[in-house]
């Protein structure tokens, strides 16, 4: 099982109903902060700074309020409306984000004042989570969820549905109605969507007769994510991590090995292509997967510096690497002819998009490639530096194709399948095509 979690997904699992009869498991199962429910959790040990990393949102914590409302669990309601409630009133306006460890808004890399989906989870965890506001087919259903903590009396006035005009009063806590009357008339939680004219719902709470407590795991990060240290495609060797009790090795994305030592032999299976990565495990935690290091087979693995550029590819390529942008002149880059045996290949390109900051920006270079003149795919050059460090380099996630014996042809086109987010800046540096025989 992965110990690691992912906050806004598991309260859409349980909220959507994918959760199924797992859903009270998955929801005791995230940890917590004193201030909240962080973003995802165990914190990245070697990202100090916090923004999802170390962060509570709002939104998110809003999220969680209502797929405990959902399963009438009042405690845990209580805790998700205190830290929304704290932000609100600490901050004297609806922060973006705050950091998970010190309940501090100053503390997180980037920040702002009335955040609307702030705002709107704020007002959906009364609207949906307190008042129990459902819209179902042609009615509107009242199913509340007001923790002990919050026990008393709690008034929605004003709030325009359709035609009418809700005046909605809570008295006591809990999740059972024990009585309710509409306009004054004994009724039922349910009132017709067409109904018309002002609407006051008075709602008698039935105390839980045991309220569950509310003890969830506590929030920590996780171990420094494995270092490698010069492996070859015999040896796997990595460097030691702090707290690391064992390491655990993965071949192709499954356990391969588990080692107390700070290396493994993989001689036995240098013939064909396999990728690794290595985890490190402790006591209570364990490490993010490591970069992946790729054994190719001997010779499976060839590099292509780009041949030509240009609408109708007719400029030679200077110093190994190719200037794309959005103009004819550069709207084609060409690759030379290479023989290759029957077989799986991916296709990786060497590239810099240094347009925006790998933080931001909406500036991902796209290009389609083609083999032969036909296209197999997109290929995505996303930012992968600091603006303006053209000098660096990355790899772009690889593209799998199945190639028949013979000579082809490789070339990366801008045509309209490439508009980006920006849709005018669309440029990036492009170097080596990597192709690599997986079989």
């Amino acid at each position: 099982r992965d110990e690691r979690t992912d906050t806004l997904a598991t309260a859409l699992a349980v909220l959507s109903g994918i959760a199924g009869d797992r859903a009270a498991d998955a929801l005791a199962r995230l940890p917590r902060s004193p201030w909240g429910t962080p973003v995802f959790t165990p914190y990245k040990a070697e990202l100090k700074a916090a923004y999802h990393n170390r962060a509570v949102w709002p939104f998110v914590e809003a999220y969680v309020l209502l797929a405990h409302a959902e399963l009438k669990d009042g405690a845990a309601v209580g805790f998700s409306l205190s830290s929304l409630l704290r932000a609100a009133l600490a901050f004297g306006t609806c922060k973006e984000n705050y950091h998970a460890e010190t309940g501090r808004a100053e503390d997180t890399l980037l920040n702002s004042d009335r955040q609307l989906w702030s705002v709107c989870g704020l007002l959906g965890a009364y609207y949906y989570g307190l008042f129990g506001l459902q819209f179902q087919g042609p009615n509107l259903v009242l199913s509340p969820c007001v923790p002990r903590a919050y026990s008393g009396s709690h008034w929605l006035t004003g709030l325009h549905v359709r035609g009418m005009v809700l005046d909605i009063h809570l008295h006591g806590f809990g999740s059972e109605i024990g009585g309710i009357t509409v306009n004054g008339r004994p009724g039922a939680p349910l009132i017709p969507l067409d109904t018309t004219g002002r609407v006051i719902v008075e709602i008698e709470l039935m105390a839980y007769e045991e309220e569950t407590p509310f003890t969830p795991p506590l929030a920590g990060e996780d171990l420094l994510t494995p270092q490698w240290d010069a492996p070859d495609a015999k040896m796997l060797r990595w460097h030691a991590v702090p707290g690391a009790e064992s390491y655990c090795v993965y071949r192709n994305g499954r356990a391969f090995s588990t080692t107390f030592e700070t290396f493994c032999d993989i001689s036995a299976h240098s013939s064909s292509f396999n990728e690794y990565c290595v985890q490190a495990i402790g006591p209570k935690t364990t490490s993010a997967l490591s970069h992946p290091f790729a054994c190719p087979a001997p010779g499976a693995r060839r590099e292509l510096p780009p041949y030509r550029v240009g609408e109708e590819a007719e400029y030679m390529v200077e110093h190994g690497q190719a200037w794309l942008d959005t103009r004819p002149c550069t709207a084609r880059l060409d690759y030379e002819e290479i023989t290759l045996p029957a077989g799986t290949y991916s296709v990786r390109f060497h590239y810099c998009n240094a347009t925006a900051s790998v933080r931001d920006g909406d500036t991902c270079a796209l290009r389609e490639l083609c083999v032969d003149d036909h296209s197999v795919g997109i290929v995505v050059f996303p930012h992968n530096t600091e603006e303006g460090r053209w000098e660096d380099d990355a790899l772009t996630a690889p593209l799998l194709l199945t190639l028949a014996e013979g000579t082809h042809r490789f070339s990366l086109r801008l045509t309209d399948r490439c508009t980006n987010s920006n849709g005018s800046i669309n440029q990036c540096m492009v170097r080596a095509l990597v192709l690599t025989q997986l079989s």
